[in-house]
């Protein structure tokens, strides 16, 4: 004789008088697999307060599948029928192989299989019935469409959730042919009627914590037993009804059990109640049920297997004012009813803090906030309806702590060197109507006087409005009076070309804030390289904040070109690519009030040809008056008046002048080469034509002269392809014209000489060069 559970529920789960000749549950057989099994990351826990992370007692997929099947299993051996559950543990060692579930399920000779599950998502919630096609958009059996739409339109009515979306059927092979084949693996050799319910979202986290209630178990237990009935079309139906729904605070936020990172919709954005006792009443006054709300931040009740009839519905907390409903319970149907309780607060609303609150002389900042804590949580409207500020200052009021801070924001900000004076009227009050005296006993007044910085200014930026930038490898920079606040900066930064499409930038390469601790800047790296010729327009948002959250107000937006820096560059004979060690060394001789050691190093992430470009890093002590220098180590370089160098030259943007120094003996004369007033490649012609012609030159180094301004006290640069054209009659490999080494003792130094057109010797000494003339 088969075993009975649930004696005391199955007097009014029983079925009603039965017709002759139609099926009974007695007839059926269901097969039931609640999905996974065990506690691993397979087993899809999510994180819930107030649980530790991948705690047994928090939630798990695989938990919550066990025992809404162990309902199932429950409520069909109650009313007769015949079923059998894959696994009645959560262990590791119930989580069967799918294909040795399905075929249990075949020689167990199912009538129906269920397969229970939830699913990812976590800004929507709504139920998904898979079930098994031949082919795709060929279900197996035509009965797996019914018991989906059946089953999906059930558990579709539960108002215990809030769903978000659609209810969503599908055959696993057309679901699933865009990610894997073969569709869902405990489908695929399964030869009966049945499905895989996803029966909501168990990442959308007011989900999760319902997920929790063994009242939500049973509920959706229940809909599924339904769900056999009415797919079978049963002579059996359930004689009783049930009475569900969700207690809550009707004012209170969730912000204790849930992140504000999640996402809620509707009475979801509402604590749960925990612990809140609810009678079930019935007509002559007699208490039939009492349920109690868990302390899992769900709210969730279910008054199970309830007689017809009318009810009234009654609770009882210590933090809350009684609340009762009416509700009709019919057979066969749940009756859903919400209450929403008021919390008791009797007492005077009372301001605990404020702020600013400046002593007398000290300025505030023009960003400030004026914040309020009160001992209890505030009725929003009348705290705005009570708030004023004199002069009048556009704004917005945002909450926290369950309301209990209020926070006014400027819309920009407050205006500089100006007093504020702020009024909180006895209008302010917390929601409980219920008591006489809810409002502040006395108005609060206090003041205080902005700084004279209220907007966060633009002081450059490149390319400019209607500039040029090198397409390749590009770096759009702009620079700031302050600090930047780069939490969501990209977020108010817009790049797109000129058919309006976006430019994606690369998170990691843009670069924050990298002049020091006064100026701001943000540097922009697209993802990939420009088209040349494009026109691309920038747009920063006037949200954009300092540190101290003054806004730039306004937005910033500018327009430019991308070309190509390398065309129409002549093609002169090669004098250095870079690809190597840069052959520069610091020469202190020629620098001054310089910081760190400014080594040059080789740079393989930007270049113009070759493998690698040079990269000079610098930094000055002080604000101006400094000059940092680099000594050129290569082999020599002849050059004469009429001759001409030609670099790449990566900007940084500072406006530090760079110059080229040449050498005619023991003096060096510096050659402007540019300004770094740009970032990014560009190529730069320098013609020695000043030179006195009377002489030979020596390339001997290079060096920055520091530009007035705090901003640029450090930096980093770059050099590329350096060439050379040596002009009518010049030089320009003085070895290939040169007579075989001719050996010179000149002062104590042996030196190896190479005889120039001019007389002039170029001597070397290992790898530094000079001009003797004998």
């Amino acid at each position: 004789m088969k075993k009975r559970i649930l004696i005391a529920v199955l007097a009014v789960v029983a079925a009603a008088v039965a017709a002759a000749a139609g099926t009974r549950m007695s007839d059926l057989r269901v097969y039931i697999n609640p999905g996974h099994g065990g506690y691993t990351s397979n087993d899809r826990p999510i994180h819930l307060f107030p649980f530790e992370r991948n705690d047994s007692l928090g939630y798990w997929e695989s938990k919550s599948n066990l025992y809404k099947g162990l309902h199932i299993y429950h409520i069909l051996d109650s009313l007769g029928a015949t079923p059998m559950i894959s696994r009645t543990k959560n262990t590791e060692a119930d989580d069967r192989n799918l294909s040795e579930i399905a075929a249990e399920a075949n020689t167990f000779g199912a009538d129906m299989f269920f397969s229970i599950h939830t699913n990812a998502g976590e800004d929507v919630n709504y139920p998904l019935m898979l079930y098994r096609e031949q082919t795709i958009g060929t279900p197996r059996y035509s009965g797996n469409v019914t018991i989906s739409e059946i089953l999906g339109r059930n558990l579709y009515s539960s108002k215990l959730a809030l769903w978000t979306h659609p209810l969503q059927i599908s055959g696993d092979l057309t679901f699933y042919q865009n990610m894997w084949q073969g569709g869902l693996g405990v489908l695929r050799t399964l030869y009966t009627v049945g499905l895989l319910s996803e029966g909501g979202m168990h990442e959308h986290r007011p989900e999760a914590y319902r997920l929790m209630n063994d009242d939500y178990w049973w509920l959706e237990a229940w809909h599924f037993v339904k769900s056999v009935m009415e797919y079978f079309e049963t002579d059996d139906r359930f004689v009783t009804g049930n009475v569900a729904g969700i207690i809550y605070d009707d004012h209170n936020l969730r912000e204790k059990d849930m992140d504000v990172n999640f996402t809620a919709y509707g009475r979801d954005r509402l604590a749960p109640v925990n612990g809140c006792r609810i009678d079930l009443i019935d007509a002559g006054g007699n208490t039939v049920q009492t349920r109690t709300t868990d302390q899992i931040y769900n709210g969730v009740y279910v008054f199970r297997n309830v007689a017809p009839g009318s009810y009234t519905l009654r609770t009882s907390h210590g933090d809350y004012y009684e609340a009762t409903a009416q509700v009709e319970v019919k057979a066969c149907e749940v009756t859903y009813t919400d209450m929403p309780l008021k919390m008791r607060r009797e007492y005077p609303l009372e301001v605990v803090k404020y702020s600013p609150k400046s002593s007398e002389g000290e300025q505030v900042s023009c960003a400030v906030k004026i914040e309020f804590d009160f001992n209890a949580d505030i009725d929003t409207e009348s705290f705005e309806r009570a708030f004023s500020i004199t002069p009048a200052t556009e704004g917005f009021f945002t909450y926290s702590n369950n309301n209990h801070h209020a926070t006014f924001t400027p819309a920009t900000a407050f205006e500089p060197n100006t007093a504020y004076t702020v009024t909180l009227s006895t209008e302010a009050r917390h929601p409980d109507t219920n008591y006489t005296a809810p409002g502040l006993a006395a108005p609060l007044t206090f003041a205080f006087e902005t700084r004279g910085r209220n907007r966060l200014e633009v002081l450059d930026h490149y390319p400019a409005d209607g500039g040029e930038i090198h397409y390749v490898s590009p770096v759009v920079e702009v620079r700031f009076d302050a600090r930047l606040d780069p939490l969501d900066i990209l977020d108010k930064v817009k790049l797109v070309d000129s058919h309006g499409t976006p430019v994606q930038l690369v998170k990691t390469r843009c670069k924050f804030n990298t002049l020091g601790q006064t100026y701001g800047n943000m540097q922009l790296c697209p993802s990939a390289d420009f088209v040349a010729g494009e026109t691309y327009t920038l747009t920063v948002s006037g949200d954009v904040r300092d540190r101290e959250a003054l806004p730039m107000g306004q937005d910033l937006t500018f327009s430019f070109r991308a070309v190509d820096a390398t065309a129409g560059v002549a093609a002169w004979p090669s004098v250095n690519e870079f690809d190597d060690l840069p052959p520069f060394a610091v020469w202190a001789d020629h620098s001054v009030g310089t910081s760190g050691t400014g080594a040059a190093t080789r740079n393989t992430s930007a270049k113009v040809s070759g493998s690698a470009s040079a990269r000079f890093n610098y930094a000055f002590s002080a604000d101006r008056g400094g000059s940092f220098a680099w000594q050129y180590t290569g082999d020599p370089v002849v050059l004469t008046s009429g001759s001409s160098l030609g670099l790449y030259v990566l900007g940084d943007l500072n406006r530090h002048p760079l110059m080229l120094g040449v050498t005619s003996g023991s003096d060096v004369k510096w050659l402007k080469v540019c300004e770094l007033d740009f970032t990014g490649w560009r190529h730069f012609a320098v013609s020695l034509s000043e030179l006195d012609p009377s002489y030979t030159y020596l390339l001997a180094g290079l060096k920055i002269d520091q530009t007035d301004s705090p901003m640029c006290t450090k930096g980093t640069f770059g050099l590329d392809a350096l060439t050379h054209d040596p002009g009518p009659g010049g030089i320009a490999d003085p070895e290939a014209e040169a007579a075989p080494a001719v050996y010179y003792n000149l002062q104590g130094m042996r030196l190896s000489g190479v005889p120039t057109s001019s007389g002039i010797y170029i001597c070397r000494q290992g790898s530094r060069a000079t001009k003797v003339s004998l």
